[in-house]
């Protein structure tokens, strides 16, 4: 009888250490003294001479991740495109399964190089359904990108999980250097309800017209078509992003020509050689406006003519007028249709309170702008007989 207990309670306690190690998995994953990944047991592979990742002082405490340390790899350049490293199975992160409970990986990054960063489980019989990649948008600075594994929910390789695999510069297109990159705050969460992005673009050169964006990893080129918007006279497009992320994108004309920015303006990246438009998205749906190759928002516009700061903006088929008192001259004026066809452009000393000589035709509609200075005043009307 005692024989009998003993093997049933051995077995009690077996399956309640089974149980427990399923529980859930070890997050976040900080790489602090103390918490989880600085002391785990972390193999490089794929990676030439395989160098060992080091727990590093966090190379910029400033912005969104302000931890003391961090994991640092270097990619080199005889490497694999997917070199990177991995946890000790069956320890570090544990033994769990995944569920909506964890489905949301996000990971903070900091590299020199845009590349795309893969996550990876597998499980003890190593099965694995491959890695879900993400390219970070910025470089020199923490960016936390996210993996959403939320379709892998049941699949067999996902059961039973106990290795979490990081490749930091997975580049097929081969590195030109050794590259560094820092890993931190890997979490495991719920998928974040996306939010509603409106994006709208004026006075285009061309139609039609096309949002490309990195939320589609660049591969639909031209992009996603842009309807006109007949009160605004904008083009727009939505498109449902998660929230609180960061976005890159370009609007395309109807000739697949992409605008052209300077990286010095404020709305890029900053990069010289991949200049897009960059916005931090926030936690609630919104629109963004941009006026054609510029980081200016787009101008309310009104059928009939507008008068802000005293000024009065006045077309006929044979001129154009600026009547005011507030500026004695303008430094652009722009006349183009409803659908972005430029018909009339000056950058130059543009005299108010008197006939500009323009040929428009009667009964079209027309979206008429001027600026002086950083005021902008714009209007839509009607050229009658």
């Amino acid at each position: 009888m005692n024989k009998k207990l003993l093997k049933i309670t051995g077995l009690a306690i077996l399956l309640f250490t089974i149980s427990t190690t399923c529980i859930a998995q070890l997050t976040p994953i900080d790489f602090e003294t103390g918490g989880y990944g600085a002391t785990w047991n972390w193999t490089t592979f794929e990676n030439a001479t395989n160098p060992a990742p080091q727990i590093v002082a966090n190379p910029s405490t400033s912005g969104i991740n302000t931890s003391s340390t961090a994991i640092q790899f270097t990619s080199l350049q005889a490497g694999q495109p997917w070199a990177g490293f991995e946890s000790l199975h069956g320890a570090g992160i544990g033994t769990f399964t995944l569920d909506s409970s964890n489905s949301v990986v996000k990971v903070m990054v900091f590299k020199s190089v845009i590349s795309d960063v893969g996550v990876k489980f597998v499980t003890p019989s190593s099965a694995s359904t491959g890695e879900l990649k993400v390219a970070n948008t910025l470089t020199n600075e923490w960016e936390e990108l996210t993996f959403d594994f939320t379709s892998l929910i049941g699949h067999p390789a996902m059961i039973g999980i106990d290795q979490i695999v990081i490749l930091p510069d997975f580049d097929l297109a081969g590195r030109t250097s050794n590259n560094i990159s820092y890993i931190d705050n890997i979490t495991m969460g719920i998928p974040t309800a996306p939010i509603n992005v409106t994006f709208a673009v004026q006075n285009t050169d061309s139609t039609p017209v096309f949002l490309f964006g990195n939320w589609d990893n660049w591969s639909n080129f031209p992009g996603a078509p842009m309807t006109l918007n007949s009160t605004t006279g904008n083009y727009e497009a939505s498109v449902a992003l998660a929230p609180n992320t960061s976005i890159e994108y370009l609007f395309v004309n109807g000739v697949n020509t992409k605008e052209v920015l300077d990286s010095s303006m404020a709305c890029t990246n900053g990069n010289s050689q991949f200049t897009n438009r960059l916005t931090q998205l926030g936690a609630n749906d919104t629109t963004l406006c941009n006026i054609w190759q510029t980081c200016l928002s787009c101008n309310p516009l009104s059928l009939n003519d507008i008068q802000e700061k005293n000024v009065e903006i006045l077309a006929g088929n044979k001129f154009v007028r600026i009547n005011t008192s507030d500026f004695s001259s303008f430094d652009q004026l722009e006349i183009t249709t409803l659908l972005g066809k430029k018909i009339f452009s000056a950058q130059e000393r543009i005299l108010a309170n008197q006939n500009i000589p323009i040929e428009l035709n009667s009964n079209q509609l027309y979206i008429i702008r001027v600026r002086s200075g950083d005021n902008y005043f714009t209007t839509k009307t009607i050229i009658k007989n």
